[in-house]
């Protein structure tokens, strides 16, 4: 940036000395030098001499500087000479005047002799009060040497005080200020109506100020005086402020608020905090309906608030700016169509969590997917009846044998004391080339105690079987360990032949997913079908192999598929 003045010196400005400041930035300090001293090289100096003049000072002839602040010698005359006027002019004349001729030494005339041989006192000017000037004694206008306001202009006393001369004009924006003159700006139009603080008052013809005779205290009424008239005050004066959803200043008077930011309409809007405005993020769209918690409403027009609403009560809630009723508990759950039901966010409707596949049935005291308890239309177990299942795999119908009536469990043959249950049949075979956890998943649906298992594996390659069951709340798991046991292969033989876990008791609970396995080394023995396994106690929903070291895994996820180990599950009553 550049200066606006070379800074720490001092300049002048209308006969004032200015002294720029430090930063150069502009001007301070301004210092009047009065009527009897002029402003030259930024210093204030005494007027000594009329501008420009030459006179006579004894018997030397003297220049005056331009601004009357200093005399020269410009010639000294010769012994025979002295310094008068020829024309009106100062020279240096020889001893010898021209009879009758006057001229002034001083503030006194003189007058050559009738012989114009030597010049005479005639008249001592100082006596009438008068100044001697042009070889003449004459009226005493002004203190020579000093400045003064002539007719709108400044003026300096010249000729002994006999005369006044232009020494600075001044400007129609500009006034002459007599109590230090020189040119200064018009502090208002002349003569006409303005505001002086508060009041409503008229300049003065010179436009140095304003005459308070007649004038108006606005702040009597409560208004402030701009542009020459008493205004209301609307603001504080340099606030900001809210005004057509853009912020605003209000003006040095507050009379009037000027735009100072354009909050942009689409996305934001003027916000008041106090004394302080700012351009603020739109909490909503506006003229869009909304809720404001439980009311029912529409964003107002500037986005930042809602307008006046409905509101729903106790037995409604608001969704998208509407009443609606409430159906249903949030977040629950129920059966519709065969599939599982969620109850949205406002308990308003429900929605599908999840559709259940054609060998599952929504179970209605959990609202959840649930695999089929028995064969659908066919003959099947459930909870120790002998029947037929339903159109939906759920339950049995009506008419069935109650094999707990005699004190035995139902089987899909008969009512028994114990069941042989079988989950695949040997067709299939993988060799596993380390330690290898294999077996199937069932979904209990009737409580049974598990007194054995059979698996198809290589016995020659694993001499001993690692028994384990697994349990999960969920299909998917994870499933983790309800028991382990080690127990010799019943066959070494190195066929795949039907391997026996010899006699075991683990309870299995209704309503529970169960993982039934050894790990082994070797091959094994599976079947790959899409028919559905059913169990007299459950519904097989598919084998899980994982390749593992000497000992099962901690857990385990689990997906339904169409291959089932070649294995038998011995139960009984609980």
């Amino acid at each position: 940036m550049t200066d606006a003045c070379k800074p720490s010196t001092d300049i002048c400005q209308n006969n004032q000395t200015v002294h720029c400041k430090a930063d150069g930035s502009g001007f301070e300090d301004p210092k009047d030098c009065g009527k009897k001293q002029v402003c030259t090289g930024g210093v204030c100096q005494p007027i000594v001499c009329d501008p420009n003049a030459f006179v006579c000072d004894g018997n030397q002839i003297k220049s005056c500087n331009v601004n009357g602040t200093q005399q020269t010698v410009s010639k000294t005359c010769a012994a025979n000479e002295t310094c008068g006027l020829n024309f009106g002019a100062p020279a240096c004349i020889p001893n010898s005047c021209s009879a009758g001729q006057t001229q002034c030494q001083g503030n006194t005339v003189v007058q050559c002799n009738a012989a114009g041989t030597a010049l005479e006192i005639t008249t001592d000017c100082q006596a009438t009060n008068t100044v001697c000037y042009g070889g003449a004694c004459q009226p005493k206008v002004c203190e020579s040497g000093t400045l003064s306001c002539q007719l709108g202009n400044v003026a300096l006393c010249v000729h002994n005080g006999a005369n006044l001369e232009p020494f600075q004009s001044c400007s129609s924006t500009q006034y002459c200020d007599s109590s230090a003159p020189g040119c200064k700006s018009q502090a208002c139009t002349p003569n006409a109506i303005g505001c002086n603080g508060s009041l409503l008052a008229t300049c003065n013809e010179l436009g140095s100020g304003y005459s308070n005779a007649g004038a108006i205290d606005c702040a009597a009424t409560g208004q402030a005086c701009q542009a020459g008239m008493c205004q209301p005050i609307i603001c504080t004066p340099g606030s900001l402020l809210c005004q057509s959803g853009d912020v605003y200043q209000c003006n040095e008077f507050g009379t009037a608020a000027q735009l100072s930011t354009d909050c942009a309409d689409s996305t934001s809007h003027c916000a008041q905090s106090g004394s302080v405005a700012f351009c603020a993020a739109d909490i909503c769209t506006a003229g869009v309906p909304l809720c404001n918690g439980n009311v029912a409403t529409k964003c107002n027009n500037d986005g930042d608030g809602y307008l006046p609403g409905t509101d729903c009560g106790t037995n409604q809630v608001c969704v998208s700016g509407t009443c609606q009723s409430k159906v249903c508990v949030p977040g629950s759950l129920t059966c519709s169509g065969g599939s599982s039901m969620v109850c949205n966010a406002q308990g308003t409707a429900y929605a599908v969590s999840q559709s259940c596949a054609t060998t599952q049935f929504c179970n209605a005291s959990t609202g959840t997917c649930k695999p089929d308890v028995c064969p659908a239309a066919a003959q099947g177990c459930v909870n120790e009846v002998l029947g037929t299942c339903n159109t939906e795999g759920s339950a049995e119908l009506a008419g069935g044998t109650d094999c707990k009536a005699s004190g035995q469990l139902c089987t899909l043959t008969g009512c028994a004391a114990t069941a042989t249950d079988a989950l695949g049949s040997y067709v299939n075979s993988t060799s596993a080339s380390s330690s290898a956890m294999f077996g199937s998943v069932v979904y209990v649906a009737t409580p049974r105690t598990l007194t054995g298992m059979q698996l198809t594996f290589s016995g020659s390659s694993s001499p001993t079987a690692r028994w384990v069951v697994f349990a999960s709340d969920n299909q998917s798991g994870p499933y983790t360990p309800v028991f382990d046991n080690v127990a010799p292969a019943s066959n070494v033989t190195g066929s795949l032949v039907m391997q026996s876990s010899g006699t075991l008791s683990v309870s299995l609970t209704a309503g529970k997913f169960y993982y039934f396995g050894a790990v082994i080394q070797g091959s094994y023995g599976y079947e790959s079908t899409t028919a559905q396994r059913y169990t007299s106690f459950g519904h097989a929903l598919g084998s899980y192999v994982t390749t593992v070291g000497s000992a099962p895994p901690s857990s385990f996820q689990f997906s339904s598929n169409t291959s089932y180990a070649a294995m038998n599950l011995l139960t009984k009553l609980p």
